[in-house]
């Protein structure tokens, strides 16, 4: 779970979301070489 801690930071947390969400699946790099390691994993 992501927790703003503060007003300003209350549409962090969806756009966080949204990232992990457009990144999911993909397994190519932009140069379109397969990747080695699993992409849109976000780690705190």
């Amino acid at each position: 779970a992501i927790l703003p801690y503060c007003q300003a930071l209350e549409k962090s947390a969806p756009h966080i979301q949204q990232l992990s969400m457009e990144s999911n699946g993909k397994g190519v790099s932009i140069e379109g070489v397969p990747l080695s390691y699993e992409a849109g994993e976000i780690d705190f």
